[in-house]
């Protein structure tokens, strides 16, 4: 299934009737997916996104591949009866290289996801780069430029997705909003020793404890000032700050009951400075 997204068709969802399903901002890029649906971390990690734009093309490459039809598929038919011949080694190669790969850059990588792209598309190249040691294409010396070249290049669009996928994540626009709230005084909160009430929740050294319906409806108005829609509910709110690390939890439950002066024993959202801040530098 090919999706084509330019600038009069948004990076949304589109529904089977190849109508707008959800509002993301346009982006140039042609998806290839078995998927009716891509919009969700997991599925959006699936692969490597690659934006194209006008020198993206050379154009001097193409009209000599255009001038020699089977210039191109003979080579690809040549690599692959390469690799099938040698598939034995390669399969046992590939394991080692993908473990190696796995142990070295498992730190590197917000999403698995990304990190086994990143890994499949790194050791099918550097196959490639040997293959044309093989053929006398290119040398030993090139061949090792080329691919650390490749894991740079590939390590920086990697880098690009990352921020690109969870920018528009509710959990990380929910804690931006809640930061700028907190830090500007829109949202006051009580000292745990305080027994001055607050409407929005308390706060500690080292957590904030937030009524998750007033918080919520402050950060859908929050957007909204900014010309923005936050469209997540509470629970897929809490959710998506779960996945990011940033709240405690109550067992199964993504809100704390805890006591403070005045109020009594009630539920909380409570998250975590420390790890706020530190997700925030990211991004």
């Amino acid at each position: 299934m090919i999706r084509l997204f330019g600038d009069n068709i948004s990076n949304a969802r589109m529904t089977s009737k190849m109508e707008k399903q959800k509002e993301y901002k346009p982006n140039g890029v042609c998806l290839v997916s078995a998927e009716d649906t891509h919009g969700s971390t997991s599925s959006r990690s699936r692969c490597l996104h690659l934006y194209l734009d006008k020198t993206s093309v050379d154009l001097e490459t193409l009209s000599y591949c255009q001038d020699r039809p089977k210039h191109f598929s003979t080579f690809i038919y040549a690599f692959l009866k390469y690799i099938s011949e040698n598939y034995e080694t390669y399969v046992k190669e590939i394991k080692e290289r993908v473990n190696s790969y796995r142990k070295e850059y498992r730190n590197n990588f917000k999403h698995g996801r990304l990190l086994d792209s990143y890994i499949l598309l790194l050791v099918s190249f550097e196959i490639f780069q040997e293959y044309g040691c093989y053929i006398n294409a290119i040398n030993k010396k090139e061949r090792i430029n080329e691919c650390n070249d490749a894991s740079k290049s590939l390590l920086e669009l990697v880098t690009e997705m990352t921020y690109d996928i969870y920018s528009d994540e509710p959990g990380l626009l929910y804690a931006k909003a809640v930061d700028e709230l907190i830090s500007s005084h829109y949202i006051s909160l009580s000292k745990s020793d305080d027994n001055n009430m607050e409407r929005y929740g308390w706060e500690t050294d080292t957590h904030y404890f937030l009524y998750p319906d007033l918080v919520l409806g402050e950060v859908v108005k929050f957007y909204k000032d900014q010309g923005r829609k936050y469209s997540a509910s509470k629970n897929k709110s809490h959710m998506a700050l779960d996945a990011l690390g940033l709240i405690e939890k109550d067992g199964n439950k993504r809100t704390v009951k805890k006591s403070f002066p005045g109020v009594g024993r009630k539920r909380y959202l409570v998250i975590d400075k420390n790890k706020l801040n530190d997700l925030l530098l990211e991004f």
